[in-house]
């Protein structure tokens, strides 16, 4: 609790609150509050201040702006507070405006009766306040912050009056210029809309027809207007055969290079078959039967070797079968491209399982010891030539299958550009 205020209580609070009636506007705000030791202390012994803002929580104390500061204060010491107001209304003319000056009047007067030590500080403001209230009293009114005659007043009205009303009809008379501007030149362009039709109605009942900004006779005007889409529906026909060129020659060389890489990859499979097949049967019989000699002598087992099978693990016979059914091996992603609803991608995914299958098939041949490593090896060369000889033909079938595509909506645009002719030789004739 903050109870250190006699020094400023002291201040000539009279002053301070004369120079804020003459420095601050209608706002209040301003105000006086009284203070007690104790509650039960008389009114006659309150002390007052001025302050300048009051700040009100609800809290046990009461906050308080003054010319020196802020300072705090208990509530229960606060006997009594009221606005001081720093002006005089600007205009009073009539009972209604001068009422709440007689009542902030009374209220002054009561505060300062019940709290005399705060007459000193409110004497001067309750008499100037009574002065003005006297001179409404006396018939004068006060207008734009000063007292004046009622006569005064009345011809000062009857000035604004008129000059209000003189803005008035200056502005009526802009409006209607204005109105008048507007009418004009939309009746201006109704007339002018109104001769160009009827012109245009005394030119056709001339025979005459409007091409280009040109007035010239209907028949001939007809036969440009006819000869102006025959010569856009040839330019569309001509741009869609030059369009449909540039495609097939682009679609033949993409089948002519198919067609050179089959023919490379045809020799290249050419070139492996016949090694494979130069190697013979002697060889690969000479291998078993020497693999075979060695596990007689020996009496070791040799993994792979068999007189029956080809090798005795049954493991390899599993694996086999399982490549074979393409579950060994073979890529997810092929599988999926296979089932794919697109006819190239689901074939070119059937070839990549088809090759995957052939190479496991390979593996599984050079496991179990049925091929050496070099026939292993010229196998799974032969197979990937096959593969993109494969490949290839696939591309080439689709690159046909396109050729095809676009040779039919030639046709098809051909035929709309006839009918297109057809119907405008056909409004031509009517006409």
């Amino acid at each position: 609790m903050k109870n250190d205020h006699a020094n400023w209580m002291q201040k000539p609070n009279a002053v301070i609150l004369m120079m804020l009636w003459l420095m601050v506007g209608e706002a209040f705000g301003v105000g006086i509050a009284v203070t007690k030791a104790q509650s039960f202390h008389s009114d006659a012994s309150a002390t007052p201040f001025v302050f300048l803002e009051m700040i009100d929580s609800g809290a046990p104390f009461i906050k308080f702006t003054t010319s020196s500061g802020n300072v705090t204060i208990d509530r229960v010491k606060i006997a009594g507070t009221i606005d001081v107001p720093t002006s005089i209304p600007a205009k009073i003319t009539n009972e209604e405006e001068i009422a709440g000056l007689r009542e902030t009047c009374k209220k002054l007067e009561d505060f300062s009766t019940r709290y005399v030590k705060s007459k000193p500080l409110l004497g001067d403001h309750i008499q100037t306040i009574k002065a003005n209230i006297q001179k409404f009293d006396s018939g004068e009114f006060r207008f734009g912050g000063k007292w004046m005659t009622k006569e005064d007043f009345y011809a000062l009205q009857g000035k604004i009056t008129k000059q209000e009303a003189a803005e008035k009809a200056a502005y009526a008379k802009l409006e209607a210029d204005e109105l008048l501007a507007r009418q004009q030149l939309e009746a201006e362009a109704l007339r002018a809309k109104q001769e160009m039709l009827a012109f245009e109605e005394s030119q056709r009942a001339k025979g005459l027809e409007k091409y280009n900004n040109q007035w010239i006779p209907m028949a001939e005007a007809q036969q440009r207007a006819a000869e102006d889409q025959r010569a856009a529906a040839e330019a569309e026909r001509i741009a869609a055969e030059n369009a449909a060129q540039r495609q097939a020659i682009e679609t033949q060389q993409r089948t002519a290079e198919a067609q050179r890489k089959t023919a490379e990859a045809q020799q290249r499979i050419a070139e492996l078959t016949e090694q494979r097949l130069a190697m013979g049967d002697r060889q690969r019989t000479a291998e078993v039967q020497r693999l075979a000699d060695e596990q007689a002598a020996t009496g070791v087992h040799m993994p792979g070797i068999s007189t029956s099978r080809g090798h005795n693990d049954p493991e390899i016979d599993q694996y086999f079968q399982q490549a074979k059914q393409g579950f060994v091996g073979v890529d997810p992603q092929s599988q999926r491209m296979a089932r794919s609803r697109n006819p190239m991608m689901a074939a070119e995914g059937q070839r990549q399982i088809a090759q995957q299958e052939q190479q496991n098939k390979v593996r599984v041949d050079l496991a179990a010891g049925r091929i050496t490593t070099e026939q292993a090896n010229l196998e799974m060369a032969r197979i990937e030539e096959q593969a993109n000889l494969e490949k290839v033909r696939i591309q080439n079938q689709n690159a046909q299958q396109q050729l095809i595509n676009k040779q039919q909506q030639m046709l098809e645009q051909q035929k709309r550009a006839n009918e297109e002719i057809r119907r405008i030789r056909t409004e031509i004739e009517t006409r």
